[in-house]
């Protein structure tokens, strides 16, 4: 899979000498352009770009799976500042390492900051479901957003009390139920890892009382 609008992604020279990585976001993909943010950093006189560069971009999968491609630059423009890339074939993505999270139902309540302007600056919603690479939302129908769009959640684990602040890329957007609610399916983007850890755990913990409720159902 390919990083979506608004995605963070992080580049490399393939002629750097060393490991360094520039952050950027993906302004727009489609099969003949691949436009991002200029990369933090490529301002570097010393890191002059030129057509055909060959450059080496990774990301993360909606599933939290580190994905690289090599490519190469097509141009570089200052006005507004943004890099064209050539879009890689979905068979040119590598996936470096499988991250397989559990995902569980979990009714958590949420407090939004939403993608686009409106008369408030954040909305209270509740969780549908989570794992360690992202959640689903309950959101009212009411509410703008668009696949690709970046919110920022707040939230707190239970038996961990643990208190969650990160930005998600919104994945997709579910049509609006009979209740007037949408359901926004949601991709952590750059999560440190030792919060990610605590959601994993987290989803271990839901694992373990959902086991116990289904266990104390069929005795009952």
């Amino acid at each position: 899979m390919l990083p979506v609008t608004g995605q963070m992604i992080k580049v490399r020279l393939s002629k750097q000498s060393d490991k360094t990585q520039f952050k950027s976001s993906v302004i727009g993909v489609d099969k003949l352009a691949f436009l991002i943010t200029m990369p933090v950093g490529l301002t570097n006189p010393h890191l002059t770009l030129t057509p055909g560069e060959k450059i080496e971009v990774e990301y993360h999968g909606r599933d939290g799976a580190k994905m690289t491609f090599s490519t190469a630059l097509v141009k570089v423009s200052y006005e507004p500042p943004q890099v064209e890339l050539q879009t890689p074939k979905r068979e040119d993505v590598r996936r470096e390492q499988r991250r397989d999270f559990v995902r569980v139902p979990a009714s958590l309540a949420v407090r939004m900051e939403p993608p686009l302007k409106s008369s408030v600056e954040t909305r209270d919603v509740y969780m549908r479901d989570i794992s360690g690479g992202g959640v689903a939302i309950l959101v009212p129908g009411s509410v703008a957003g668009h696949a690709g769009n970046i919110v920022r959640i707040h939230f707190t684990l239970p038996k961990l009390n643990a208190h969650i602040d990160t930005a998600c890329t919104i994945i997709r957007i579910s049509e609006q139920n009979e209740a007037g609610f949408t359901v926004w399916s949601l991709m952590f983007n750059d999560m440190k890892e030792s919060v990610r850890k605590s959601i994993v755990q987290y989803t271990f913990v839901r694992q373990r009382e959902l086991q116990d409720l289904n266990r104390d159902m069929s005795r009952s």
